[in-house]
């Protein structure tokens, strides 16, 4: 398989979490086909799902399954049955009798419910799992780990199986696979607080970093061009929340910011976006700063969950034309 060792290093981290999942190495002794194994693991939790649902509708009772997940086991009477009409002609042994009887019933909901929550944790926890292993895969040729790293600290995967299983949004389990990725990769790359900061994301925030991500240039950088940015969904009260929640600066306030560039002339000035650099070439001396937003040191370490995608044209054109207007040329790129 591709990316065998970052693939290896990231199970043995997976292996601390509990998930429950059939490792690349056990599916292999047991002569079975990765495909189907995964497949049939995907087969349980959707039959646990619909288990679940079943029970929350009250008309199944469930049972431990497979790996700690859920099935039904028969169908369920009502939580709390109405009582005979006989149980109350007499005083306090009729009560007594009744309080005996769906005692038991509101016990059994009570613990259903925790083993209900549980499951569908693991559940959520396997899907970011399954994700993180597909994303080593895909960038196995690019991608590998320091050779001579530690494993992630024990703390941070506790850290991060408690955010990866309350996450059941698919934008969102994508930011959560990518974290462990990135952190088996070059383990100290995120810190506790920064999976405490992901924890609070939801799925329009993960969009808005999706957008956000293949604009920004030289490390933190993103070039005001009004037009592009509101084409994009990026529009003034997009910004703001960005700058509220903590990712973007240099929204609010008089005057914005700038930043500067200082060009002796007879050459080229390069602005380095995620996905490759641009080049402006000028012949004459030029000393000038353009208006941009700028990234939050957290702000960087999120953006870089997301994979570095070509640079939108109509961005880029709005970006060339700040650089032309001091009198700049710039290069072709590769765009959206």
């Amino acid at each position: 398989m591709p990316g065998e060792d970052l693939l290896k290093r990231l199970w043995e981290t997976v292996e601390k979490t509990g998930a429950g999942l059939a490792s690349p190495w056990q599916i292999r002794r047991e002569g079975k086909a990765r495909a189907d194994v995964r497949r049939h693991e995907l087969l349980v939790e959707a039959q646990t799902l619909a288990a679940i649902d079943a029970w929350r509708r009250g008309e199944a009772a469930l049972k431990a399954g497979d790996g700690g997940l859920l099935q039904v086991e028969h169908s369920s009477p009502p939580l709390l049955a109405a009582p005979d009409a006989d149980t109350f002609t007499s005083a306090d042994g009729a009560l007594a009798i009744a309080a005996t009887r769906e005692v038991p019933r509101f016990v059994e909901h009570s613990l259903t419910r925790s083993a209900v929550i549980e499951a569908e944790q693991t559940i959520n926890l396997r899907a970011a799992i399954r994700e993180a292993e597909e994303i080593v895969a895909a960038a196995a040729a690019s991608q590998q780990a320091k050779p001579d790293a530690p494993p992630p600290a024990d703390d941070w995967v506790s850290a991060w199986r408690e955010g990866a299983e309350r996450v059941s949004d698919e934008e969102l389990r994508k930011l959560w696979a990518r974290l462990l990725v990135n952190e088996v990769v070059a383990p100290g790359a995120y810190s506790l607080r920064t999976l405490a900061f992901v924890r609070t994301l939801d799925h329009a925030d993960a969009r808005l970093i999706r957008s956000l991500s293949v604009l920004v240039a030289d490390g933190g950088k993103v070039f005001k061009t009004p037009g592009y940015l509101q084409a994009a969904g990026l529009d003034f009260s997009k910004l703001i929340h960005l700058e509220e929640i903590g990712l973007l600066s240099g929204v609010s306030g008089v005057g914005g910011l700038e930043v500067q560039y200082d060009f002796p002339g007879n050459g080229r000035i390069l602005v380095v976006f995620r996905s490759g650099p641009v080049f402006f070439y000028s012949d004459q001396p030029k000393s000038f700063s353009l208006p941009c937003y700028k990234l939050t040191s957290i702000g960087a370490e999120i953006v870089k969950l997301e994979p570095p995608g070509p640079i939108p044209q109509q961005y880029l054109a709005e970006v060339s034309k700040l650089f032309e207007a001091k009198g700049l040329r710039p290069t072709p790129i590769r765009t959206a």
